[in-house]
């Protein structure tokens, strides 16, 4: 190369944001659900005794109003409008039928947590206004009969607005963690399809460069074995040759297919590969002028890999489609101040119906590797006949 300096809610359904129980893994907050109904059936039971001396009815009714308020818990989160429901309608029978309240009540505020936690406002505010309204049809009278102060009545209910407050707060954290979450997956996906797409150009270049000239070269010994002996042999010696290159960057391809690793980490080729690039393209009959304009630049490794796939997809192009009057090659790569440009011309016929937008892998694996670096690449047939490929790629800046 010559160089030139030059979840289920019981009737209700929760928001699609948030995580319900029926899709969370096998857990055991069920335990925890457990743990408190007893806790709040045995932080009852010393009641059950202010109604048992004489009144053992009155004391059993107590007992079965508990048990009706804290069991509805155990599902709460799989069901929670279906369980405070029935909690909030238990809570409002022993009301009417006089019974006093009691410490199993606390399963309303409970309950409404949950909702709060779990469903849209539209669901959890009403459940709210009730729960607020529950002490004052519960308390108002014992404050009237001076039985208890006001005190009694408000604690309840900034017990219960508070209560709701925590829910919404706890159900817009869990919606915040569910969308970053899908935005970790859609990016492992956008991420996994360029890995997929970079090692698909990959091999595509490997692929169609080896090979094509292994055919070529393949094709000419053939031709000439029983003309040039010797020259077959030479021929097919470099057939071997690029065999060999061909599947020791098979191998590492599909190493990283198999270990998973990163493909910018790899030893890629670059433009100092450029000298054996010629002369695998020349072996296969055609002359291949490289000129470089400038200094060789210190080029980022994507670019530089970038450049040198650039010009081999041209040089397979202009073999592959280039025809029988296919004889030379041009490839002239100019350093500006902070652009590389690539040109690539040939004199063949280039691909049939080419109007600088021709179908194939590899006109388009070198659109994608332009684009990805902001350069600009112009392709189509020459006026004086043969095929040119013109790609820039900024290399100046942060490049």
């Amino acid at each position: 190369m010559r160089t030139e300096r030059d979840t289920r809610t019981g009737g209700a359904s929760t928001d699609a944001s948030v995580d319900g129980p029926a899709r969370q893994k096998p857990s055991r907050w069920w335990l925890v659900d457990l743990v408190l109904v007893l806790g709040l059936l045995a932080y009852t039971i010393p009641f059950f005794a202010g109604y048992f001396p004489g009144r053992s009815l009155e004391g059993a009714g107590v007992a079965i109003v508990a048990v009706a308020l804290c069991v509805p818990l155990l599902v709460r989160r799989r069901y929670p409008l279906a369980s405070f429901t029935v909690i909030f309608v238990v809570a409002s029978a022993h009301l009417a039928l006089g019974l006093a309240p009691i410490p199993a009540d606390l399963a309303l505020v409970i309950g409404l947590y949950t909702v709060a936690s779990r469903l849209p406002v539209r669901w959890s505010l009403p459940a709210l206004i009730l729960v607020v309204g529950w002490p004052l049809v519960a308390f108002v009278p014992r404050v009237r009969a001076g039985e208890a102060d006001f005190d009694l009545l408000s604690l309840p209910v900034v017990l219960a607005a508070w209560i709701w407050t925590w829910g919404l707060l706890t159900r817009s954290r869990r919606q915040r963690a569910g969308e970053q979450a899908r935005q970790r997956e859609a990016y492992a996906r956008v991420v996994a399809a360029e890995e997929r797409n970079l090692i698909a150009r990959e091999l595509h270049d490997i692929v169609s460069h080896s090979l094509g000239t292994m055919v070529v070269m393949a094709d000419g010994a053939a031709h000439q074995s029983s003309i040039e002996p010797r020259r077959a042999g030479e021929m097919m010696t470099r057939v071997g040759e690029a065999g060999r290159s061909a599947m020791v960057d098979m191998r590492r391809m599909l190493g990283v297919l198999r270990d998973g690793d990163d493909v910018a980490r790899m030893p890629q080729p670059g433009l100092t590969d450029l000298d054996r690039l010629v002369e695998q393209t020349e072996a296969t009959g055609v002359r291949v002028d490289a000129t470089m304009h400038g200094e060789r630049p210190e080029l980022p490794p994507g670019v530089d890999l970038a450049a040198y796939r650039i010009v081999q997809e041209a040089f397979t192009n202009a073999r592959k489609h280039g025809g029988l009057m296919l004889s030379e090659i041009q490839a002239t790569i100019t350093v500006h101040a902070e652009e590389l440009e690539l040109r690539i011309r040939d004199d063949g016929q280039g691909p049939r119906g080419a109007d600088g937008k021709v179908p194939g892998h590899g006109l388009v694996g070198m659109r994608e590797r332009v684009t990805a670096y902001g350069g600009s690449l112009h392709t189509g047939p020459r006026p004086g006949g043969g095929f040119e490929v013109r790609a820039v790629l900024p290399v100046g800046g942060g490049a």
